[in-house]
């Protein structure tokens, strides 16, 4: 099905323009890449989500911490916490 007219998709690296104006956003990206989206942690993010792409080796049991991202109030497993977070909830840093 089509998306509404509404919902516009740009890339990762059109963010920094993107912020400004978005009412809700909805980020796709692999958590080794978290790491770059620190450099814009400063700029006020609207509401959103982010969707964290990793390998789950443990198979979502939690065992290995292999999939770990950082949290605003600690770390934060991706199989048995995510893979989709709010956006706030991240700092922006991969485990």
């Amino acid at each position: 099905a089509p998306l509404a007219p509404e919902v516009e998709i740009y890339p990762l690296d059109n963010l920094e323009e993107v912020i400004p104006w978005a009412d809700f956003m909805l980020l796709d990206i692999p958590r080794t890449a978290l790491g770059s989206l620190k450099e814009l942690s400063d700029l006020p993010f609207p509401p959103g989500q982010v969707l964290v792409e990793t390998a789950m080796p443990c198979g979502g049991l939690g065992d290995c911490g292999a999939c770990a991202v950082q949290g605003r109030r600690g770390p934060k497993l991706v199989c048995q916490d995510g893979p989709v977070f709010p956006l706030d909830e991240l700092a922006f840093s991969a485990g």
